[in-house]
């Protein structure tokens, strides 16, 4: 097959999956909106106070700065060290491009592109978008969690919560066990040679050795995650429904998780759906926990459209990692191979 006919078809392919991702979206929405109660809906938005409505939208607006103060962290975990006033713009227009592209890939890959290094292995920006995001689910479970464990009492989806999530870890810590005991040796030696496992255990040492660096990322993971589920408390309060922090620490967890399943552009209608379905499912009522979810979904698109504007405006900015301004080489000083190979 030539070239232009792969070109042709990934194309096509690509528009298929753009096509049934919106189809999916309006399906979702469509029996979001068929659930709700229109003659209650009025009464919850006119009980939202302005206070807090501005509270959430300040907390929204720092995790555009503490969001990229964690990408930071695990950039200097790889040896690659960029300011962070444009680790914010490069941020901020990837969340632009996931907020309206057919994809949530759109913006880790335009993240990854902005802080691509000429020099050593280049597969460390992509290493440090994916352990960013290990990291920041983590945080998010265990806070979750936590909120889990103060419901499990009363709460029979509290208790599917653990469970699922106990199951989850001892089998990522099954994965990680066989690979160290060598259960795994002969798939791995297969694999030996392929130029993106080279890579992947070239990054591995960069873990390995990063010693002290793992403590910002851990503190700001932490500190991103507290703060996204303090905007949930707050916009209940606001909307006048009692809720505990437990609570919102657990719709927190099932609406990050929700994101992971890619059926619609940026998991519209489903982080909503998880997000109101298990808060009916801890009592709360469907149309308050709805209209949080689309709250907030609502609050970031003006600093969304505007990093958009920056990037129409000035769109060189953030695109040529080690080309832009904001980067700052640093040669290694860890424990950490030095094969000059690109990878």
């Amino acid at each position: 097959m030539g070239s232009r006919a792969l070109h042709q078809q990934t194309s096509n392919r690509q528009r298929l999956n753009r096509a049934l991702r919106i189809v999916s979206c309006v399906i979702l929405l469509s029996l979001l909106a068929y659930g709700i109660d229109w003659q209650a809906m009025p009464g919850y938005l006119a009980r939202l106070s302005w206070q807090g409505t501005l509270l959430s939208t300040c907390a929204l607006a720092a995790s555009f700065v503490i969001s990229p103060w964690k990408w930071q962290a695990a950039l200097k975990i790889h040896d690659l060290h960029f300011k962070l006033f444009y680790l914010v713009t490069s941020n901020g227009i990837g969340f632009f491009l996931n907020n309206f592209l057919p994809t949530g890939i759109g913006g880790d890959a335009y993240r990854i592109m902005s802080t691509w290094p000429k020099e050593g292995y280049r597969s460390r920006a992509i290493s440090a978008v994916v352990i960013e995001r290990i990291v920041g689910f983590a945080a998010l479970l265990a806070i979750g969690n936590i909120g889990a464990f103060a419901l499990m009492a009363h709460s029979r989806t509290a208790r599917v919560f653990i469970l699922l999530s106990a199951l989850g870890g001892l089998l990522g810590g099954a994965l990680v066990l066989a690979v160290y005991a060598g259960w795994v040796k002969a798939l791995t030696e297969r694999l030996r040679s392929a130029t993106f496992v080279d890579a992947v255990r070239h990054n591995f040492q960069y873990l390995r050795h990063a010693g002290r660096k793992w403590l910002p990322l851990l503190a700001i993971s932490l500190l991103f995650q507290t703060i996204a589920i303090a905007n949930i408390y707050i916009l209940f309060q606001s909307l006048g429904t009692p809720v505990s922090w437990a609570l919102c620490a657990m719709l927190g967890a099932v609406a990050g998780l929700a994101t992971l399943v890619p059926l619609s552009i940026n998991g519209l209608g489903v982080v909503e759906g998880s997000f109101a379905g298990t808060a009916m499912a801890l009592g709360i009522e469907y149309e308050a926990a709805l209209a949080v979810a689309v709250l907030i979904r609502l609050l970031v698109l003006p600093a969304s459209l505007a990093f958009g504007v920056w990037y129409a405006l000035d769109p060189p900015r953030c695109r040529y990692g080690q080309d832009a301004p904001g980067f700052q080489l640093k040669i290694p000083t860890t424990a950490v191979p030095s094969q000059a190979s690109e990878r």
